[in-house]
């Protein structure tokens, strides 16, 4: 019986093994990119090493735009011992909002109905809960591209019998067309970086490889609450008119390119 030549590993073999074996993943991850170049057939031909340096760039522009829109939500709430008193008088209440707002100048198409409900109040003690009436609440939203109607509206729906205001919100009716433009903006800036960082590093810019459109944000409407709304509403019915500010809306758009460098 013959015996293997080779003995076992001592301690040094070991430690040359595993300095090769790190030398050799070290060597796969710097190692260039490559691909197979496809023969005919579709068959794998040679290798060829893709090796492109680029520049990436992120672009960000933001376009200040006044707000255009005013969304408006008033109403009227009504309440009594059972339910078709509270409704009568809620209905009488909103047709004299409904002609105050046709007179100040609100189209039929720019006014909607946003709540109606009818709900069971209740009065409660220590010991029972028991009905004491009910309510209904019959609210709009009025849509408003005239700012300075804004103000208006709510004068003449408070004074005409609305005695809730849940909020004002300004806003834009065309959001989409700013973004456009702020987008455009924004590939130029990241156009003209990108030319920067290439004559600081003595190399030309070669055609774009990628285009990615993100990181943007809006500061979005500018809504009024309702606790400032209810004030708007009691001025208004102390004879001081309405007060509004819409404001602008800032609209951000980012785009970030990759940038072969020319060879």
């Amino acid at each position: 019986m013959s015996r293997d030549s080779r003995g076992p590993l001592n301690r040094g073999s070991l430690s040359m093994a595993r300095a090769a074996v790190a030398c050799a993943a070290l060597a796969l991850l710097v190692a260039p990119c490559v691909t197979l170049a496809q023969g005919p057939g579709g068959a794998p031909g040679a290798a060829a090493a893709i090796d492109h340096p680029s520049i990436i760039v992120t672009g960000i522009a933001t376009k200040s735009v006044p707000a255009d829109l005013a969304v408006i939500s008033l109403g009227v709430t009504t309440s009594a011992k059972t339910v078709k008193p509270a409704a009568d008088e809620n209905a009488k209440l909103m047709a004299q909002v409904l002609a105050a707002l046709e007179k100040v100048g609100v189209a039929k198409d720019d006014i909607a109905t946003g709540q109606f409900s009818i709900m069971t109040q209740s009065e409660y003690s220590s010991s029972s809960t028991k009905p004491s009436g009910y309510q209904v609440v019959n609210t709009l939203t009025i849509r408003s591209r005239r700012m300075d109607l804004a103000p208006q509206i709510i004068d003449a729906a408070t004074a005409a019998g609305a005695n809730r205001v849940d909020g004002v919100l300004f806003t834009l009716a065309s959001p989409e067309q700013h973004r456009s433009l702020a987008l455009a903006d924004a590939v130029l800036n990241a156009g003209a970086d990108a030319k920067r960082v290439a004559d600081a590093a003595g190399v030309k810019l070669g055609p774009v490889r990628r285009m990615v459109v993100g990181g943007g944000a809006s500061d979005g409407p500018r809504p009024m609450f309702r606790g400032r709304a209810m004030e708007m509403a009691a001025a208004s019915d102390g004879g001081v008119p309405t007060s509004l500010t819409p404001g602008t809306i800032e609209i951000t758009s980012a785009v970030t390119i990759e940038y072969d460098i020319a060879p």
